[in-house]
């Protein structure tokens, strides 16, 4: 607030032949400049009496700087100096004038908030201090509004009442605030940013649910607490009317009991040796610089920045510092703070646009923090492989497995059963946001099961290491639930219960869904009823003698049974014909098609074609091997849409045959792709780099006589008593494989036996 020295130049230049006018223009301006600088000092002392002295005393100054520069103007007007040299002196003055009455503004400002507090003494409002507790937001917010903010006083006043209601921890984030009506509508703005979100009380409460004791003998004094605990936040929730939102989540675990991790502990025990933990070793700098270099480029960056490009360029520079760091986190056991930020891109699912849960946050960490995961996770799951941890029901973040394996084990076991005449029961279950309902505590607690030393500090929310963590957790559910056969992919879970009347599956299953409704309310987790389906399967047949549902409940609702439901990403169907889902695909592949017809104008042949390959060629190609079965009319209908692809790539007509279309731009039949992708999943089989549940369907003669079976490399091909038999993945892929060329099964490279595989199929156009 002090004055720059020109001001003084300015006035003795133009004063200087004005003798005593000079003098007290010079003095005034020092008075003023020597108040300015005192106003802190006297804030900071706070007496009151002082201030409003020292208020007096500025306003008289001010007057007086103001009328002698009045005085000077005049002078120099007589003695006709330049006009522009008159404004110039003006403005100067002006602005320190200015300046001095911002201090005369928030000296006043402090006076009026002193008596806006005497106004509130004598008032003797009385509303208890907010300390900063999310629960406790509602109850201040509204009794001050009612209270405060409705009354007709002065907003500075109920600015000082809103002050004096803080806690001085509070208090901090609304400091240095002007005392104004602006000042106190932006106070407001940001404590009800701060603590009046709704999403922060609803966890408040539902932490209160989750964190209840549990009551294991008859104590009428602790169930009235509980009762009261439970009811307080309950009605809490009900009228933030959030308790429907959160009734499946919650109002569910409110009844969940310790969990039952002795088959998990039983297990372990059998696959794990005595004595022996995990560790991850010091990461050396020759992976380090492979796992910089081996980053992709088209990443998008995250909260920090970095280019991966320039970090590639400058590795070398860098490499020692971010050794020390990384090796530092793995024998500290603490994930650096800045790398759990992430970039949060909501992503929409399904359903209204207008519901927020119906987008999937998707979080954008750190290119360091990857590296750091990745090293994590491999030796994480290094060690899960090694000692087979891993239930075979789970084919989610694990090698050679996929969506593609799983379905093809789950559809290989569906028509087996329908080839006996069996009826099968599958329940499609939906967890509500799974890995937002982690417990940390249980999580934990299962980790130590395993051996695994845990990450002090943990690790953030979207990595790499998030879906490893969550298998692990949910890796016990096979094991609870042995009525069942269970098909998981992550979070996607799937219980199937064969058997020869409706009866009997509808027995098993129910007991299946009530052993996975256990689990999840013991585990915290909650199941969605509304969103969970199930499904009866057999041949067309059997289906037509069944004229009853099967009426399986679960949380007290019963499920709603289809025809139809989408697994993975494939529709499947009751007599799994894949009619529905090939209808589903040729509609979205002729989506794709058009935006590839619209850019035609646009590229160059070489261009379009690689356009072509993708976006839509996946479309049709996804999981292929397992709706390959379906029927030669079904397989046409995408053959069809092939077609025309081809004739937009090359402009052509129908008068040129589709085959020569098809060799020109090397684009293989759709049946020819099935049977490449099978023989290539057969070939995982066979050299074990498939889930060994897969692996075990592709079975080699036992004998040891030399024929010509052993020694074309053949395999077993299962008996198959109707056409449903014949669908099966190893019926098919074994009949394949045994009438593929002979120098084709004496490859023992994946890669080479790929490129085999394409090159054959090319040469049959």
């Amino acid at each position: 607030m002090g004055f720059n020295v020109s001001v003084f130049t300015v006035v003795n230049l133009y004063t200087c032949d004005y003798g005593t006018g000079r003098i007290e223009a010079k003095n005034k301006l020092t008075q003023l400049e020597l108040s300015v600088k005192k106003t802190a000092n006297i804030l900071e002392k706070g007496k009151e009496e002082a201030i409003e002295r020292h208020l007096s005393a500025f306003k008289v100054i001010t007057s007086e700087v103001d009328q002698c520069k009045r005085t000077v103007e005049e002078l120099k007007l007589a003695d006709k100096t330049d006009l522009e040299a008159i404004a110039e002196f003006e403005a100067s003055v002006d602005e320190k004038i200015e300046a001095a009455d911002d201090e005369v503004m928030r000296i006043k400002q402090w006076l009026q908030g002193k008596e806006a507090e005497r106004d509130a003494e004598e008032r003797k409002i009385e509303i208890t201090r907010f300390d900063g507790s999310p629960l406790d937001w509602p109850r201040f917010w509204g009794q001050f509004t009612e209270t405060v903010d409705k009354c007709s006083i002065a907003p500075v006043n109920k600015f000082a009442y809103l002050c004096g209601f803080l806690s001085p921890k509070v208090k901090t984030i609304i400091e240095g605030l002007p005392f104004d009506p602006e000042g106190y509508s932006r106070a407001k703005a940001i404590l009800q940013d701060r603590y009046g979100k709704n999403s922060e009380v609803i966890k408040a409460y539902i932490k209160i649910i989750f964190d209840l004791p549990t009551i294991n003998q008859v104590n009428l004094k602790k169930i009235h607490q509980f009762n009261d605990q439970l009811m307080h936040a309950v009605q809490a929730l009900q009228t933030l009317k959030k308790l429907e939102t959160v009734n499946d989540s919650v109002i569910h675990d409110t009844t969940h009991h310790k969990p039952n991790l002795e088959p998990l502990r039983q297990f372990v025990k059998t696959h794990l040796p005595d004595n022996h933990h995990f560790t991850v070793p010091a990461m050396s700098a020759e992976y380090l610089l492979n796992a910089i270099n081996n980053l992709s480029c088209n990443k998008a960056k995250g909260v920090d920045s970095i280019n991966i490009h320039l970090l590639q360029v400058g590795c070398n520079e860098v490499l020692p510092s971010l050794l020390y760091i990384y090796n530092t986190s793995i024998t500290s056991g603490i994930f650096p703070d800045q790398w759990k930020i992430s970039k949060i891109t909501p992503v929409f699912k399904k359903g209204s646009r207008q519901n927020k849960d119906n987008y999937r946050p998707i979080a954008v960490l750190s290119v360091l923090s990857k590296i750091l995961e990745r090293f994590y996770g491999l030796h994480l799951l290094g060690y899960l492989q090694e000692h087979n941890l891993l239930t075979s029901s789970q084919f989610g973040s694990r090698p050679f497995h996929s969506c593609e394996t799983m379905l093809l084990q789950l559809t290989d076991s569906l028509l087996n059963d329908m080839d006996k005449g069996n009826l099968s029961g599958i329940l499609l279950i939906d967890f509500r946001k799974a890995f937002d309902l982690i417990s940390h505590d249980l999580l934990l607690q299962k980790l130590a099961i395993y051996d695994l030393l845990p990450v002090h500090t943990g690790v953030p929310q979207g990595s790499s290491l998030g879906p490893l963590l969550f298998i692990l957790f949910i890796n016990d559910i096979p094991l609870v639930n042995k009525e069942c056969n269970s098909y998981i992919y992550v979070d996607d879970t799937t219980l199937v219960k064969s058997g020869t009347s409706i009866n009997t599956v509808r027995s098993h299953l129910q007991t299946g869904a009530d052993n996975l409704s256990n689990w999840a309310s013991e585990n915290r987790m909650a199941i969605h009823p509304n969103k969970t389906k199930v499904m009866l399967i057999g041949s067309r047949q059997k289906l037509s003698t069944i004229n009853e549902p099967l009426n399986v409940s679960i949380c007290g609702t019963t499920i709603s049974q289809t025809t139809c439901e989408k697994l993975l990403g494939v529709h499947m169907d009751d007599s799994l014909t894949w009619n529905t889902h090939i209808s589903h695909v040729i509609k979205k592949y002729n989506n794709k098609l058009e935006l590839v017809k619209r850019a035609k104008p646009y590229l160059t042949p070489k261009l379009l074609l690689l356009l072509y390959n993708s976006i839509a060629k996946p479309t049709l190609e996804y999981c292929c091997s397992v709706w390959g079965n379906c029927s030669t009319d079904a397989l046409g209908r995408v053959t069809s849409a092939q077609k025309r692809a081809a004739r937009i790539l090359l402009n052509a007509d129908y008068t040129i045959p589709s085959i020569t279309l098809f060799k020109e731009i090397n684009l293989i039949p759709i049946h020819d792709t099935i049977c490449h992708r099978i023989l290539l999943q057969t070939f995982k089989c066979i050299h074990n780099i498939s889930p060994p549940c897969l692996s075990t369907l592709m079975e080699k003669p036992t004998h040891h006589h030399s024929t010509r079976a052993i020694a074309n490399n053949n395999v077993h091909i299962p008996k198959a008593r109707s056409n449903a038999g014949k669908r099966r993945f190893s019926f098919i892929a074994s009949t394949l494989w045994n009438n593929f060329p002979n120098e084709a099964k004496k490859i023992t490279s994946q890669p080479s036996f790929n490129t085999y595989c394409k090159s054959y199929f090319s040469q049959k156009l």
